[in-house]
């Protein structure tokens, strides 16, 4: 994960949080601040995930119909005439 983010986003839950600056606070309260910022990053980065896969079809090579533990298609038989 990218630690400017992480530690612009503890930056800002500091000053929501606590109402003062990062730095200012408590070895404690900064590594829980910290804490929640990496699970609010991550939590950012899965939703934007979900959101470039939201209009794909298929889920990605699994669902390929000769993909790992995928089935073959079935050709249609010819008809007799």
């Amino acid at each position: 994960m990218d630690k400017d983010k992480i530690q612009n986003i503890a930056e800002e839950l500091a000053d929501s949080i606590y109402g003062k600056d990062f730095y200012d606070l408590s070895g404690r309260q900064q590594s829980e601040i910290y804490e929640k910022a990496i699970v609010e990053l991550s939590d950012m980065l899965a939703d934007r995930a979900d959101m470039m896969r939201k209009g794909e079809k298929y889920g990605g090579r699994i669902d390929k119909p000769l993909g790992p533990g995928g089935k073959k298609k079935k050709k249609k038989k010819k008809s007799k005439k």
